[in-house]
């Protein structure tokens, strides 16, 4: 493993994320499972949104509902954001941080590399054309053709992915560093399972001679604005599998 950190704009919209606001008041997107599928459900409202598509939504909609003259605290905007169903699930929140990988690394967007050949149900074909955020599962981003399975703790490098739960759920690495003997990794995902649910900080910190990361140490660490709060520590199951994007190794197109 070498030392490696997400670009600036990867990590801008992490902060994006994290900084929600609405007037004075900032709090980090909650967690939100998408909804049945249907093109007429605005990303913000499936729990497929972007930062700014998010940000917008509370600028337009909410703002002018009944309850936002309610929020006088960060955790009242929070569950107000909660009561509309706003947030991101943990393939959204994927999709658009790798969204912004492949427009600094290639000048294109994520769905350029999506899969191309047509899947067995019509309306994830039209969805992939459509609304492309909504068309990736936690599963697909941690499957052949997108992705490549990597092995050994030693190949891990920022923009992975995660594959945990058998596949339901998936976290992004955005920096790898070592540290004496130990690796240490910073990945981030959104995430129902932890208090508060949301968008949540992972820190993993494995001895070099490990060939599996999910064998490391896990610190799940919630992401509120005002403070930072552990909420996991432990030894993970159900998975811990790495997956490479195909496109982060992808020179030129």
């Amino acid at each position: 493993m070498k030392n490696s950190i997400a670009p600036k704009e990867v990590l801008d919209v992490i902060e994006k994320y994290k900084t929600l606001r609405y007037k004075e008041f900032v709090t980090a997107v909650p967690y939100y499972r998408n909804k049945p599928f249907s093109f007429f459900t605005p990303p913000a409202e499936a729990g497929k949104g972007s930062p700014d598509e998010i940000q917008r939504y509370i600028d337009e909609i909410i703002a002018r509902s009944p309850q936002a003259q309610k929020i006088n605290s960060n955790e009242m905007f929070r569950s107000v954001l909660i009561s509309f169903q706003i947030g991101v699930d943990c393939s959204g929140f994927v999709y658009h941080v790798l969204d912004a990988w492949a427009k600094v690394k290639h000048k294109k967007p994520l769905s350029y590399f999506l899969p191309k050949e047509s899947p067995i149900f019509f309306r994830k074909f039209l969805s992939r054309i459509f609304k492309p955020q909504s068309s990736m599962s936690a599963d697909d981003f941690t499957s052949e053709p997108f992705a490549r399975q990597i092995k050994g703790t030693l190949n891990i490098r920022a923009g992975d992915l995660i594959r945990t739960k058998n596949g339901d759920h998936v976290l992004i690495i955005i920096s790898t560093e070592i540290v004496g003997d130990n690796y240490e990794i910073v990945a981030y995902q959104s995430s129902d399972s932890h208090i508060p649910h949301g968008l949540v900080k992972t820190l993993i910190h494995t001895p070099c001679e490990y060939l599996d990361i999910s064998a490391g140490y896990w610190t799940d660490i919630g992401t509120l604005r005002r403070y930072e709060q552990v909420s996991y520590s432990g030894y993970i199951s159900g998975g811990g599998s790495i997956w490479r994007p195909r496109f982060l190794e992808i020179d030129e197109i």
